[in-house]
């Protein structure tokens, strides 16, 4: 991709996470039928009334922890200049000792945060070092959720193939420690990278077989886990029906929050087609992890049109949208310093 293409994205990235997660956080954890019945068909941003762990008023456009820890890896980037587990270990526990507690059905856990994020920032905050830190098995969507801004700087300063997937998996085993985990961090890295590369020339057939080639790299062992990511990929045509069905029984809680899971359903959401709005809001009435689904989307539609694309008339509404820009701003112009 060009300079220009590189500054578009790069200054409408966070803004563009924030709006999917925005857009799905309200109807976290409801099934598509569940979300019909409440609400018909969400076009546009509501407030996370129903979101259990946002209970009172919070407008439409708040935002959940996809956002903040993407902000997190974002500014580890910018105060670092570059790459450094260790400012992004440490950016992890400011954010997470920051966050408001709930009670979630008499236990009290930080508001949003995925269970495996939150043990291991407990665990870090006693000590173990970051190597050590992750969870053991973990493998939900707390690591593919936040990884825009790392790719973003990878691609805009060079960074060898090599240098990329040795960072994918010590950002991945920061707080979830299992080969599911790393592999799908590995897939969707390499899947955010080529996007951003090729962007808007990327076809299905092209987009498919890229995916199978990384499928084929990272993902030996996990034939079983991995399948569904090609499968879905493959459909000619999409439904919220083939996404329940297929996946409803598999995660334990309904579906979306398994990580392989996680990435079936949102490439099979991108490669749908439509608008920005049509992308973002089609992965919000599918329902299961709504949130992240939907902002992953919405990163991977904003790489893969090199960042122009029709700007829902509500972004400018999302929570902290000045800070998301300026942070936004900075990384594009530190990442791309070197080819001014």
């Amino acid at each position: 991709m060009r300079r220009s293409g590189l500054e578009r994205v790069g200054r409408g990235l966070l803004p563009v996470v924030a709006y999917g997660d925005a857009a799905g956080l309200p109807v976290e954890t409801m099934s598509a039928a569940e979300i019909n019945r409440k609400y018909g068909r969400i076009i546009q941003l509501l407030a996370p009334a129903e979101n259990p762990f946002y209970a009172g008023d919070w407008p439409a456009g708040s935002t959940s922890d996809d956002t903040q820890l993407s902000v997190v890896m974002a500014e580890s980037l910018i105060e670092a200049g570059g790459y450094d587990i260790a400012k992004i270990a440490d950016g992890h526990i400011e954010a997470y000792e920051s966050i408001k507690t709930v009670d979630n059905d008499g236990k009290i856990i930080a508001r949003g945060w995925g269970g495996s994020t939150a043990r291991s920032m407990e665990r870090l905050l006693n000590g173990a070092s970051y190597r050590h830190s992750g969870e053991h098995e973990g493998a939900g969507n707390g690591v593919l959720m936040k990884m825009a801004p790392l790719v973003y700087w990878q691609i805009a300063t060079g960074a060898s193939d090599d240098e990329r997937h040795r960072q994918y998996d010590e950002v991945t085993s920061l707080t979830h420690d299992s080969h599911v985990a790393r592999a799908c961090t590995q897939i969707h890295g390499d899947v955010l990278s080529f996007l951003l590369r090729h962007g808007s020339s990327i076809t299905k057939d092209v987009f498919v077989e890229m995916l199978h080639e990384t499928i084929t790299k990272h993902g030996r062992g996990l034939e079983a886990e991995l399948d569904s990511l090609e499968v879905c990929a493959r459909m000619e045509t999409y439904t919220e029906d083939v996404i329940r069905s297929t996946y409803a029984h598999s995660s334990g809680y309904r579906y979306g929050f398994y990580a392989p899971e996680t990435l079936a359903i949102t490439y099979a959401v991108f490669l749908s087609g439509g608008s920005f709005d049509d992308a973002v809001y089609r992965a919000v009435n599918i329902g299961g992890d709504t949130d992240s689904v939907a902002s992953m989307t919405a990163t991977m539609y904003s790489f893969a049109h090199n960042g122009k694309f029709e700007i829902p008339h509500d972004m400018e509404s999302i929570q902290d949208y000045d800070k998301l820009t300026k942070v936004s701003y900075s990384l594009t112009t530190v990442a791309l310093a070197d080819l001014m």
